[in-house]
């Protein structure tokens, strides 16, 4: 299977691709390209003093995005289905605990990786919330929905955890 390319090389010790389905971690970042997932939370956390991110992701005209895969999906099928942190988990490494989710599409024919915008959302600043879909069942069921339409795109959906800007 094919994944889209990282953008940022971080974390150093992972080499792990979030549209990896044998891997097992599960958080990664989103800032207009892809980090490497990690199972190390802590690693995320507090982003702005966070010197492996400074000197990874240049600032400008972007979010970054803290995200926790939920699910994996091609042709139609459930690839992956990660468990998500509980508040408590959560409460140690952000302020909040709110479960809005994400998609980003993988079209391999065209190298092409996209995050997707909410058909029902009410688009309004900040920009990211166009993005954001408030029910987790809505989400995958959309996923499911686009991996049956386009059999080649390789889905990932994720659970936002924070969201930076970045300028």
């Amino acid at each position: 299977m094919k994944v889209p390319s990282i953008k940022y090389s971080i974390p150093k010790d992972s080499q792990e691709n979030p549209f990896d389905r044998l891997g097992e971690s599960k958080f990664f970042l989103y800032a207009n390209g892809l980090t490497y997932s990690t199972s190390n939370l802590d690693l995320f956390a507090r982003i702005r003093s966070n010197q492996m991110i400074i000197d990874a992701i240049p600032m400008g005209y972007k979010s970054i995005l803290v995200l926790e895969k939920r699910m994996l999906l091609s042709q139609q099928h459930t690839q992956k289905e990660f468990s998500l942190l509980k508040g408590a988990e959560l409460k140690q490494h952000f302020k909040t605990t709110e479960n809005t989710f994400t998609i980003h599409s993988y079209n391999p024919d065209e190298n092409l990786l996209e995050h997707l915008v909410c058909p029902t959302s009410q688009y309004t600043p900040p920009y990211y919330k166009a993005y954001q879909w408030l029910s987790e069942l809505e989400c995958l069921t959309y996923a499911k929905r686009l991996a049956a339409s386009h059999p080649n795109f390789n889905i990932c959906v994720s659970r936002l955890l924070a969201v930076e800007n970045w300028h």
